[in-house]
């Protein structure tokens, strides 16, 4: 997927029709107005709907097409100028993107009535309740942390804000009112072993916080050093006793410096970095360049200044500190040219790093959607000098501490009349926003209050569905074991995921083939092996079978073109775009059934590359995530033109 950030960039038109010399006759000239208007009428017009370039299912699409001309672009603000010419009825754009169109007045609030088919309009309250199950709880503190912004408050702090709003309750906007989220992105630092001048073998964490460990004492060590040059030797200790040593300041061994510092020294020297400027401003407040060369108190500040805010005050410091940081972690100049390159493009990154054929790319900072798409690299079909396939999990990617959240988010324009938005909200319905509101659906009408069992109901159904398709006209035999799979099944959707779940069913099948050759026989015409002649042992089948059963496999063809793109649009476009659903029901259920081996077991790596959620761990190792606030044009346009001069000058 391509970048979600504003960057400059020279724009270049050109006429559509090329100009004609004037020199035809009336006859000609009328001729020519009757065919268009034949044209029109065959062609009657279209309303426009953006969204980023390969971004979206192609059966989707197409189910747009039919009321809409979809339209694609590089950067996001060409959708921001299309909707400020009023030349574009409903998109796809970011988060950020829409605080600053709301604050134009050029998006209006969603008609959620409308949208979700409700007999009577949702107040705030009731409106607050639904969205918060239908969302991740991720997203929704995401969506609910730009209430200052949207409202212009955002250097109030939260005394005098509560008194705002206490003061203003029917003035209150919110985020949530006017979009919809689309999917939910972090960042990660991917990198190819199979390019690696020096080991081959994947870096493990315990790796990274050897190297923290000695950051931090070379740190301490030099300022040690400036103590004792002033004769301050006891203040020093005194500043050291203060530490908690376990809190890795001021290098965490998750930090992208610590990364990059120790991917740079041990075989690694050609990065690309996503060219996503207020992404890259985010990354660079946190690390304070002045304070680490400077005051003896600064580690205990650095972590709080990073801030995905830009101000006129701000945004200097922020780009600086990221160009220092690159350059610090890995002793390679950016101006040089040589070593560190930046990419607008996801795509191109994550095939890039993947294609044995480009050696200047071995690193790269990227979305954790580009990330997973990496990782499945043999659907990108780059191959070796030998013409093989570069097998799936060569890619390996770590998350770093002080992160970014993105949010891309569907918005409608302002001035649409009340007949397209009509024709808006059934195209989304029926293709990338399908069964949104599921499970308030399923609160309400099997009386369930608890938004986590809700989704397992629902996940559920989406289970009992798949195997009812698998089994075909083998009913019988489904129904002989449905309720005791449907409560393994169950039992394995948890908040934390471990493959002794997943064993729960070679035990059930293995105790069910035992001694019962007649159900091993059905289970081999049911299933038969795909290759011909192929041979599997007992326990190889037991394995097979209980894959076939622990999860609902999207990539079943059949079951996909039969099921999924006739009634669950919304799940097509996962498996094309790779990026975190949104949603509660969506996020939970591609968790659990998509990452599972034919062993099957989950593959963890590829689950952590896709999970957003910060684990209690975590949390306690001081990993964060922060949004982009909006910026007005005259500050956008000098952030991005420092930005330029600092980068590609």
């Amino acid at each position: 997927m391509e970048t979600k950030e504003e960057k400059p960039q020279q724009r270049f038109f050109k006429n559509k029709w090329k100009k004609v010399a004037l020199v035809s006759s009336v006859p000609i000239i009328a001729g020519a107005m009757i065919s268009l208007a034949v044209y029109k009428y065959s062609k009657p017009f279209k309303p426009a709907f953006y969204n980023y370039k390969s971004y979206m299912y192609q059966g989707n699409i197409d189910k747009i097409n039919n009321n809409f001309t979809y339209k694609v672009f590089d950067e996001i603000i060409e959708f921001t100028t299309a909707l400020t010419n009023r030349k574009v009825s409903a998109g796809i754009g970011s988060e950020f993107q829409a605080v600053g169109l709301i604050k134009k007045d050029l998006i209006r609030p969603i008609n959620f009535q409308k949208f979700f088919q409700l007999d009577h309009k949702p107040n705030k309250t009731e409106l607050e309740a639904m969205l918060k199950n239908i969302y991740t709880e991720p997203v929704w503190k995401h969506l609910a942390s730009y209430d200052k912004d949207v409202n212009d408050a955002k250097d109030l702090n939260e005394e005098q804000w509560n008194e705002w709003k206490e003061k203003n309750p029917d003035s209150v906007k919110h985020l949530w009112e006017y979009v919809l989220p689309y999917y939910v992105q972090d960042s990660m630092i991917g990198y190819n072993p199979l390019k690696s001048k020096a080991s081959k073998d994947p870096i493990t964490e315990e790796m990274l916080r050897e190297n923290a460990k000695k950051l931090n004492q070379n740190y301490w060590n030099k300022l040690e050093k400036e103590f004792e040059k002033e004769g301050k030797q006891d203040e020093f200790n005194t500043v050291l006793n203060g530490v908690d040593q376990s809190d890795l300041k001021p290098f965490n061994y998750a930090s992208i410096f610590n990364i990059f510092n120790y991917l740079s020294h041990n075989g690694y020297s050609n990065f690309v970095i996503t060219d996503a400027v207020r992404n890259n401003m985010l990354y660079g407040s946190a690390y304070n360049k002045v304070a680490l060369d400077s005051t003896p108190g600064a580690p205990f500040e650095l972590e709080n200044l990073f801030t995905g805010n830009s101000t006129i005050d701000n945004y200097k410091w922020s780009i600086d500190n990221f160009i220092s940081l690159v350059q610090d972690s890995t002793s390679f100049r950016i101006a040089d040219g040589k070593n560190i390159a930046f990419d607008g493009d996801g795509q191109n990154i994550l095939r890039n790093l993947i294609d044995p054929s480009r050696k200047d790319v071995d690193v790269a900072l990227m979305f954790n959607g580009d990330a997973l798409d990496a990782y499945y690299s043999e659907d990108n079909e780059l191959r070796d000098e030998n013409g093989n396939l570069v097998p799936d999990g060569t890619i390996q990617a770590f998350k770093f501490n002080k992160n970014i959240i993105l949010l891309d988010t569907f918005v409608v324009a302002k001035d649409v009349n009340e007949q397209t938005e009509d024709i808006i909200y059934d195209s989304i319905r029926t293709t990338i926003f399908a069964n949104l509101n599921k499970i308030n659906h399923v609160m309400a009408t099997k009386g369930i209050a608890n938004k986590t069992e809700a989704m397992k109901e629902s996940l559920l159904e989406y289970y009992q569905e798949y195997l009812e398709f698998i089994f075909n006209k083998k009913s019988e035999l489904l129904n002989s074991m449905l309720e005791q799979l449907k409560t393994i099944y169950k039992e394995t959707i948890k908040e934390e995921i471990f493959n002794e779940d997943l064993q729960k069913f070679n035990e059930f099948v293995a105790q069910k083939f035992e001694n019962n050759p007649e159900l091993i026989q059905q289970f081999k015409e049911l299933f038969p092996l795909e290759k011909e002649n192929a041979a599997e042992s007992d326990e190889e089948f037991v394995t097979r079978i209980a894959s076939i059963l622990s999860h609902v496999n999207l990539g079943n063809e059949a079951y996909f073109e039969e099921i999924v793109e006739t009634k669950y649009p919304n799940l097509t476009n996962f498996d094309f775009i790779n990026y975190t659903p949104s949603t509660t029901i969506d996020y939970e259920f591609i968790r659990r059934n998509y990452f599972i081996t034919d062993e099957n077991e989950y593959d963890l790596r590829a689950i952590k590359i896709y999970e957003i959620a910060l684990t209690d761990k975590q949390r306690q190792e001081n990993f964060e995530h922060k949004g982009i606030g909006s910026v007005d044009d005259k500050l956008r346009s000098q952030l991005d033109t420092y930005y330029f001069n600092k980068t590609k000058s």
